[in-house]
C-alpha cells in the first residue's frame, strides 16, 4: 500500500519501496533475569513440595492417635 502511494506521489511508475528489518538482539542482562526468574520458579515448588512431606507425616501421627 505505501509503495502504491509513493508511486502515485513521485509520479514514477517504477519506484519501488523495500524494507528490511531485523530484531535488537536479546540483551545479557535480559537473559540473566530471565534465568533467575526460572531458577527462583523452580526453588519455589521444591520449598513447597518439601514442605508437605511433614505436613503428610503429622497428619497421619494425628489420625491414629484420634482413633485409638
Amino acid at each position: 500500500m505505501y509503495e502504491a502511494i509513493l508511486k502515485t506521489a513521485s509520479n514514477d511508475a517504477d519506484f519501488t519501496f523495500n524494507v528490511v528489518t531485523q530484531p535488537y538482539p536479546t540483551l545479557a542482562v535480559f537473559e540473566a533475569r530471565s534465568n533467575a526468574g526460572n531458577a527462583f520458579d523452580f526453588v519455589f515448588m521444591v520449598a513447597i513440595g518439601i514442605a508437605l512431606i511433614p505436613t503428610v507425616m503429622v497428619s497421619f501421627i494425628l489420625k491414629e492417635r484420634e482413633e485409638s
